[in-house]
């Protein structure tokens, strides 16, 4: 968890696979994170974006341009036109952070229309 104390910004946690409820909880009494939940969504610059741990084909505003971030497949989902994968895995992460401002950028490069 010392790594958390390092990162700048409100940290807020969609729950995986390997995340458990006493890790979550002491980063949250901590203050390292400012919540923990199962998915979220939110607006950022005038974006809407769904994040979840799991890629899905359906979530929220989809229909109306949600842009669907998560994590999981170990780079091997690839972008959608709509959704990334933000692991760190991936060629676009390169091992570190993704800022959510970069996402739209990296749906274009990466994206389907990327290879037409």
């Amino acid at each position: 968890m010392s790594i958390l104390a390092e990162l700048n910004g409100h940290i807020h946690v969609c729950t995986g696979n390997h995340d458990t409820h006493s890790t979550m909880n002491k980063a949250l009494r901590a203050g390292y994170i400012a919540s923990v939940q199962s998915y979220m969504g939110c607006y950022i610059s005038g974006k809407m974006y769904h994040f979840q741990h799991f890629p899905t084909d359906e979530w929220p505003y989809k229909n109306k341009g949600a842009i669907l971030v998560h994590g999981h497949m170990h780079n091997r989902h690839p972008p959608t036109e709509n959704s990334i994968d933000v692991g760190v895995d991936t060629p676009w992460a390169n091992f570190a952070p993704i800022f959510v401002e970069r996402i739209p950028s990296l749906l274009q490069k990466y994206g389907p229309k990327a290879s037409q």
